[in-house]
């Protein structure tokens, strides 16, 4: 999974990362960021991108297990 760098330092992620993370469907990260239950921005292209600290939120609000690639742990969720 390749995490971009968001020009502010911020490593976030795609759908399609996300989608191969969670083992779901785009359609799914897309309905998840369309309600509101995982949080992210928007290029100027009118693409989703998704912060590490967020996705790290939503793997903790959510317990999912999944393996959060390094660096992608916030510092809320390392406490």
């Amino acid at each position: 999974m390749k995490g971009r760098n968001s020009g502010g330092g911020d490593v976030c992620y795609s759908s399609k990362d996300l989608a191969r993370l969670f083992s779901v469907d785009e359609s799914t990260i897309r309905r998840w960021a369309d309600s509101g239950r995982l949080r992210c921005s928007r290029t100027l292209g009118n693409h989703r991108r998704f912060p590490a600290a967020r996705v790290s939120e939503f793997v903790s609000t959510y317990h999912l297990d999944v393996d959060l690639p390094e660096g992608s742990r916030s510092e809320e969720s390392e406490r």
